[in-house]
């Protein structure tokens, strides 16, 4: 068996995590692949490199600035009070 499995503290620092975080997408069903054994939860390596391969980046969409440019240009708000306030007003 060449397959080599690392624990969840080593996971964790690599991807510069808590452990708890870890814990928590595991609950939820998030995360790199893992295997139990007995009462040790382990990462093998190569689901752990290509599942920081598949995590989507940032730097491609648009950034927050643009997005409340476009929609001032298009006469909306994005303050979340002026919505509600706006809800009120129409009711």
């Amino acid at each position: 068996m060449s397959q080599r499995f690392l624990s969840e503290k080593q996971v964790a620092e690599m991807l510069g995590l808590s452990v708890k975080t870890l814990q928590r997408w595991r609950l939820f069903g998030y995360g790199p692949k893992w295997r139990k054994f007995g009462t040790a939860v382990r990462y093998p390596s190569d689901g752990l490199e290509s599942w920081v391969e598949e995590t989507p980046t940032g730097g491609g969409g648009p950034t927050r600035a643009n997005q409340e440019n476009r929609e001032v240009d298009a006469g909306g708000s994005n303050d979340p009070r002026q919505k509600a306030s706006n809800s009120v007003k129409s009711r």
